[in-house]
């Protein structure tokens, strides 16, 4: 558009001074103007190299190690591990993903990305892996609890997500499970 603009101007300009009445100068006022154009597009062109070529957005380099690879933190799941197994905050009910980054000086994001890419699993997922775990332990060391204060004691909120996620777990009720895994007496 703007090279648009500049001939039709430049037109204008060259053809109204009286000394270009000679076609000789005509052509020769059309060759210097072209010129210039291109001189404007080269220096324009130039100048949104210099912006992009500053950024490291589509450089390659063939010999420098894949960052995408190498740039990934390590992952936190050992401690996220630790935390679960030793002081076993997936007991608290109200256990949020905010609480876990906390507990380990991490952000959200870091917390999600270990447990995702170590287990394959979300964060509620994880946590309720160890809240059924511990709900199987129970239901073996005390055969006679009612399954309905075992779940709150390990940490599920309600009975329909202790249902569902046991059942997601295991492939059984936890009454099926219970009776499959009773000690032979």
């Amino acid at each position: 558009m703007k090279v648009l603009l500049g001939l039709s101007l430049g037109r204008l300009l060259f053809a109204s001074i009286p000394v270009l009445t000679d076609e000789g100068d005509l052509v020769f006022a059309w060759w210097l103007l072209a010129v210039v154009a291109v001189l404007f597009l080269a220096a324009l062109g130039y100048r949104i190299y210099k912006r992009y070529s500053n950024n490291s957005i589509g450089k390659h380099n063939p010999d420098a190690p894949n960052t995408i690879a190498t740039a990934q933190p390590p992952s936190l799941l050992p401690q996220i591990t630790q935390l679960m197994e030793e002081r076993q905050l997936f007991l608290r009910s109200d256990l949020k993903l905010s609480d876990v980054a906390r507990e380990l000086g991490a952000s959200r994001s870091a917390v999600t990305n270990s447990i995702r890419t170590a287990c394959g699993c979300t964060f509620p997922n994880f946590v309720n892996t160890y809240r059924v775990d511990y709900v199987k332990k129970l239901m073996l060391s005390n055969p006679e609890a009612k399954i309905c204060s075992l779940y709150l004691e390990a940490g599920f909120a309600n009975e329909t997500s202790f249902f569902r996620t046991f059942k997601d777990l295991t492939g059984m009720t936890p009454t099926e499970w219970r009776v499959a895994n009773q000690p032979l007496s």
